[in-house]
C-alpha cells in the first residue's frame, strides 16, 4: 500500500532476547542483513501487520514475544534510483519486541524472505545496514534503547 507521497507503508521489528542481543536476518539470495519488516496491506493496521509479518518472516507467534513499544512516529527512507523500485521508498512504523522463548522457535521456513539469522549487539545494525536505511536504523535503535 502506498501513501500519497509514493512511499510504501510498512512496519519494522526489533526483536531482542534477555541478554539484549538483537535478531538480525539475512535476505534470501543477497548478502544483505536487516531487521524483519513488511508491507501493510489495504485495510490493515500497523500492529496487525507487525503480528502477521512476525509469523510469516521469522515464524514467531504473539505468545513467543512481548510487545515492549511501538514508535508513534513514522520513519522514512528513500531507495536509490539505481534500484528502480516501483515506489519512492518506505514509510514504516517500528515495534520493539522481547523474545520470551528459546531460539529454536525462530523459523525462517514459513517464507522465502530470509535464509539465515543471528544475534548481534545493539551497535551492529547501524554499522552494517545498507546506507539508505542507516538513519532510520539509528533513530529506531536510539529510541528503543531508552525503553527496554
Amino acid at each position: 500500500m502506498l501513501d500519497d507521497s509514493g512511499y510504501r507503508l510498512g512496519v519494522g521489528m526489533v526483536i531482542y532476547r534477555q541478554d539484549a542481543k538483537l535478531l538480525w536476518c539475512k535476505r534470501s539470495g543477497f548478502d544483505a542483513w536487516q531487521f524483519p519488516q513488511g508491507g501493510i496491506e489495504p485495510g490493515e493496521l500497523p500492529e496487525t501487520t507487525m503480528w502477521r509479518e512476525l509469523r510469516e518472516e521469522v515464524g514467531l507467534l504473539p505468545r513467543h514475544v512481548k510487545l515492549i513499544q511501538a514508535l508513534d512516529q513514522w520513519l522514512c527512507y528513500e531507495f536509490p534510483q539505481t534500484l528502480k523500485m516501483p515506489y519512492k521508498g518506505q514509510k514504516q512504523q517500528w515495534f520493539l519486541l522481547e523474545l520470551l522463548v528459546d531460539d529454536d522457535e525462530i523459523d525462517l521456513t514459513r517464507s522465502n524472505e530470509f535464509d539465515k539469522w543471528c544475534w548481534v549487539d545493539w551497535g551492529y545494525p547501524v554499522a552494517t545496514i545498507v546506507a539508505f536505511k542507516r538513519e532510520v536504523y539509528r533513530q529506531v535503535l536510539k529510541r528503543f534503547a531508552l525503553s527496554k
